[in-house]
């Protein structure tokens, strides 16, 4: 992947995209044998509301971290 693909521009800040960070996390030496693992809690059907966990996990597959992300559908250009 290129230097600047994967990079966005929001509100006059520069993002990566979760593609390049999932992509730099894979192949970082450092993080050899790590992991992701996501789980949908709600798939906004109702509240419009999507729910994920995301868990890190180390070569012997601990949960090292966890996180939660929630986005309204369609909400932004990110989200269409």
């Amino acid at each position: 992947m290129s230097k600047n693909k994967g990079i966005v521009s929001l509100h006059g800040k520069q993002y990566k995209t979760v593609v390049l960070r999932v992509n730099e996390f894979r192949t970082e030496k450092n993080f050899q044998g790590f992991g992701i693992k996501t789980k949908i809690l709600d798939y906004g059907f109702q509240t419009g509301f999507v729910v994920v966990q995301a868990f890190i996990t180390d070569p012997n597959d601990r949960v090292i971290g966890a996180g939660l992300a929630e986005e309204k559908r369609g909400a932004g250009n990110i989200n269409k």
